[in-house]
C-alpha cells in the first residue's frame, strides 16, 4: 500500500513546486504618478516628468486620441523611477483631457491624465498660500498648472482687469 502512495506524493509535490515558481515569477506592474506638468498648449512642445514605480524603463507613451507624439525619452541616472519625455502637440490637436500610459519593459502602466489646452501655460509658484503672497499673472488668457499637496492647500493669484471685461 505504501508503494502506491509514493508516486502520488511526488506528483503532488511537483505540481505544488511548479505553481509556486509561477507565482514568484510574476512581472512587476508599472505605476504612473500624476504627470508634471499635467498639460500643454496645442502647437507646442513640452518636457513631461514621469514618476512612479518601474517607470525608469519607459520606452514610450500611449496617448488617447490623435495629435500628440513623443520625440524622445530620457532616464536621469540620479533620479530612480523617473523618466523625462519630450512631447509635441500638433496645432490641430483637439483641446481636452487625454488618458496617457507609460509603456515600459514590464508592460503598460496605469492611466493618468494629460490636458491639451488652447492657451499658454504657466506653472504655479510657491509660496502663494496667502493673499499677500499671491502669484502675479501678467498675461491673460492663460492656463495655470499646479498641484494640491494637501487638503488645506489654497493658492492665490492676482491679475489686472478692466471693468466690463
Amino acid at each position: 500500500m505504501l508503494r502506491y502512495r509514493q508516486p502520488f506524493f511526488w506528483a503532488a509535490s511537483l505540481v505544488i513546486l511548479c505553481t509556486a515558481s509561477q507565482l514568484l515569477a510574476q512581472t512587476p506592474q508599472p505605476r504612473l504618478n500624476p504627470l508634471s506638468p499635467i498639460g500643454a498648449k496645442r502647437g507646442g512642445t513640452v518636457e513631461i516628468t514621469l514618476t512612479g514605480t518601474h517607470i525608469s524603463s519607459t520606452t514610450g507613451l500611449l496617448f488617447e486620441g490623435n495629435g500628440i507624439s513623443v520625440e524622445g525619452i530620457t532616464t536621469p541616472k540620479d533620479r530612480p523611477n523617473t523618466a523625462i519625455a519630450k512631447v509635441k502637440i500638433a496645432p490641430d490637436a483637439l483641446p481636452g483631457i487625454r488618458a496617457v500610459r507609460a509603456l515600459t519593459k514590464y508592460g503598460a502602466s496605469d492611466r493618468q491624465l494629460f490636458y491639451v489646452g488652447q492657451y499658454n501655460e504657466i506653472a504655479e509658484k510657491e509660496p502663494n498660500n496667502t493673499r499677500d503672497k499671491a502669484q502675479e499673472i501678467s498675461t491673460l488668457p492663460v492656463t495655470i498648472t499646479g498641484r494640491s499637496d494637501s487638503a488645506e492647500d489654497v493658492d492665490w493669484y492676482k491679475f489686472k482687469g478692466q471693468k466690463g471685461q
